[in-house]
């Protein structure tokens, strides 16, 4: 759009017509004409009114210009995102809010090697700790909660023994210790004992059983359950008369076949025979005789005298085999030890909390996996020799070879071994002191309010500070603006000493610490918001506080030269607070006042820039200073020509005024509009004033005030009225 269009809309948009206004001048220039006087007069307004309109054309194009700049500042802000604090001033506070921003973890240490700090339980948490650390200059701090009592520790050094998720924690021990082996009978009993013979069953039912329990079940046999156990018989026993008769043949040997052939075993039928048995009596027609055990149940004698050769006996040991099932100890993940019936069939027969309440009270929330992963000989295994594959460096489950939660009845449990349940968080073992031992999995550390503390006297959740405590420490104090447009957005302006005042608010009390920095006063008595208010009346003679409740309350004033002479001479100090008075800056009023608390590790990622000066202009108005200054300078000279047609106005005699009325010109409403500028002019002055102040803080508001109607001073002077009231924004 050119310099004319331009004018136009401007005129029609505050209804008024150009062509109409041309053609009142032309009216004006015929009456004019009518004596050489009025004709003069009417040229030298002409020329008044030509110079007002191209003034009134560059007004408008450095209008538009400025314009441009200003809504690319604003669409600029609206597509990038503001979270680097851009426009803003950023002030590095107390040392404790830079803390690292994740634990290294839960470790198991001596903290015998380690200093203890001087907190109270109540006061203990990531903070506190991480704050005791940098004022005693070590670089690692850890958290733990032993029995409901916190504690901070800490170390220049690392003085970790391993890295650990979780802990084993004994929830039961056997009553009686010594033995090597644990084994469960089909009879539903289990024992612990010591192999001496290297014959480990037969040792279970010798004097070396030290310790038994379960329920058992009746009429099994704990190793062969409800098979077969005895079995002895005799082929021509009613033939011992007889010179011929043989017992080894008849006794023995029958004896011998019966228990080669069914011993163990549900039974059978077989042929009682000479073929079968040999003949311990020739010419005796040969009678039979047999007796059994099924399990623990005697059978009930089989004899048939004479002549049983030829027929058939019958051994069956079914409903006794049916009535003992192959049991299962098992290790469930909530703790409880227990004898099934068998694989198939889950039906407990005995459990361990039936003698131990402790196993109902273990903690379910333990780490899987735990006791499938690696754990075992820092807590009193030897790695055994004797087992395939036990050469290896972790502990898988039953055996290292097994890879189930339970053992079968008749498969030994030595010490070395470790049964653990289906998710890992519970095991079973039998140490090298010969008891049997139950553990659970217990967490090593817990999470609390962002802070990590070890569950133990011996875990610590570690911490390790981002940086040495110099490094900390060196911004500390400092105070900046962020600038927020062009090659320089995002970097940083440090503001010098003397743009740094003490304001009247107070930051938030920093627990047990002291600065004794420059101290100037000290005064008893003194309430905590006693001792603020007489640092505020020192005015810039006190920067911050140190009190205690000592003696009714104790008051010491500091006279730092600056904050980071105050913040840096801070020590831990029991039962003490400091508070500083947070800074006031002076810059330009085109800049935010506001500050906001940073750590040091966020000022360290800005680029540093040169130092702020009193007279370095922020945001819009540094973007805008020199298409500003222009508009500016077109606004004195537009001014400068509507001056000049108000004298104008005022030298006309009331003949010449008639004349160019009645030409159809009002120079009434002429005269009121340019009277209505020179107000405009004053409140345009004040509204500056307001304006700029206002930018300085509510930035972020620029775009809805731009259609604020209320902010655009609108009146209708030749078009002047509608620029002035857009310009007032800028300006």
């Amino acid at each position: 759009m050119n310099n004319d269009e331009y004018l136009k809309s401007m005129l029609q948009k505050d209804g008024f017509s150009y062509m109409k206004l041309k053609n009142k001048n032309n009216k004006i220039i015929e009456a004019f004409n009518v004596s050489e006087k009025s004709a003069n007069e009417l040229q030298e307004f002409e020329h008044l009114e030509n110079i007002y309109l191209q003034k009134l054309s560059i007004y408008t194009r450095k209008h538009k210009i400025l314009m441009q700049e200003y809504n690319q500042y604003l669409n600029q802000h609206n597509s990038l995102k503001n979270t680097n604090f851009e426009g803003q001033n950023v002030f590095v506070g107390d040392l404790n809010y830079d803390r690292p921003e994740s634990s290294l973890g839960c470790y198991s240490v001596d903290t015998k090697k380690w200093h203890k700090a001087e907190l109270n339980s109540d006061e203990v948490n990531v903070d506190s700790c991480n704050q005791y650390a940098i004022f005693n200059n070590k670089q690692y701090f850890g958290l733990l909660e032993s029995n409901g009592n916190r504690e901070c520790y800490v170390s220049n050094e690392n003085h970790v023994i391993n890295n650990t998720d979780a802990h084993p924690v004994k929830y039961w021990k056997s009553p009686k210790g010594g033995g090597n082996v644990l084994s469960l009978g089909i009879n539903g009993i289990i024992a612990l004992f010591h192999d001496h013979t290297g014959s480990w069953w037969q040792s279970q039912f010798e004097t070396s059983v030290y310790w038994t329990a379960g329920n058992e079940i009746k009429n099994c046999h704990p190793k062969w359950g409800g098979t077969i156990t005895e079995i002895q018989g005799t082929y021509g026993g009613n033939c011992e008369s007889k010179s011929n008769w043989d017992s080894k043949i008849g006794i023995d040997n029958v004896t011998k076949k019966l228990n080669d052939d069914y011993l163990h075993k549900s039974g059978g039928n077989f042929l009682i025979s000479n073929r079968t048995f040999g003949d311990p009596a020739y010419g005796c027609g040969k009678g039979f005789s047999m007796s059994y055990k099924c399990g623990n149940v005697t059978k009930s004698p089989f004899v048939r005298n004479p002549y049983a050769e030829g027929t058939y006996a019958s051994i069956n040991c079914s409903d006794e085999i049916k009535n003992c099932p192959t049991p299962i100890l098992k290790l469930f993940d909530n703790g409880d030890l227990c004898i099934l019936k068998s694989e198939k069939d889950p039906t407990s027969i005995w459990c361990l909390s039936s003698l131990n309440s402790n196993v109902n009270n273990i903690d379910t929330i333990s780490i899987n996996n735990f006791f499938k992963s690696g754990w075992g000989y820092n807590y009193g295994f030897e790695r055994p020799t004797n087992l395939p594959g036990a050469g290896g460096a972790t502990f898988n489950n039953v055996n290292w070879l097994l890879n189930r939660d339970y053992i079968k009845a008749g498969e030994p449990f030595k010490t070395g071994m470790l049964l653990a349940s289906k998710s890992g968080n519970c095991a079973m073992i039998i140490k090298n002191d010969g008891y049997l031992y139950l553990y659970y999995a217990k967490s090593a550390c817990k999470t609390e309010k962002d802070s990590l503390y070890g569950n133990d006297s011996n875990t610590l959740g570690l911490y390790k500070l981002k940086e040495t405590t110099n490094e900390l420490r060196k911004n500390v104090g400092k105070v900046g603006y962020v600038q927020d447009n062009g090659k320089n957005r995002g970097k940083l302006k440090k503001y010098p000493n003397h743009m740094i005042q003490s304001s009247s608010i107070f930051s938030k009390p920093l627990l047990n610490t002291s600065s004794n920095y420059n101290e100037t006063t000290t005064s008893l008595n003194k309430s905590f918001e006693d001792c603020k208010k007489d640092c505020i009346d020192k005015d810039n003679d006190c920067i911050g506080i140190t009190w205690s409740s000592d003696r009714g309350g104790t008051c010491n004033l500091s006279n730092a030269n600056n904050y980071t002479d105050f913040l840096n001479n801070r020590r831990y100090a029991k039962n003490k607070k400091t508070a500083y008075r947070l800074p006031k800056i002076n810059n330009n009023n085109s800049c935010n006042k506001n500050v906001n608390t940073i750590t040091n590790s966020q000022w360290n990622k800005y680029s540093q820039l040169s130092d702020m000066t009193p007279d370095f202009k922020c945001g819009i108005a540094a973007i805008t200073m020199s298409s500003k200054n222009e508009l500016d300078n077109a606004y004195k000279e537009l001014e400068e020509s509507v001056n000049n047609i108000y004298k104008k106005l005022s030298s006309l005699t009331s003949e010449e005024e008639k004349l160019i009325n009645s030409h159809g010109y009002n120079t009434k409403k002429l005269r009121d509009s340019v009277q209505s500028f020179h107000e405009i002019q004053k409140k345009y002055t004040s509204e500056e004033r307001n304006l700029n102040n206002f930018m300085a803080t509510h930035k972020d508001s620029l775009e809805k005030l731009m259609s604020d109607d209320k902010k655009y001073l609108i009146w209708s002077i030749l078009t002047i009225l509608t620029v002035i009231g857009t310009f007032t924004l800028l300006k």
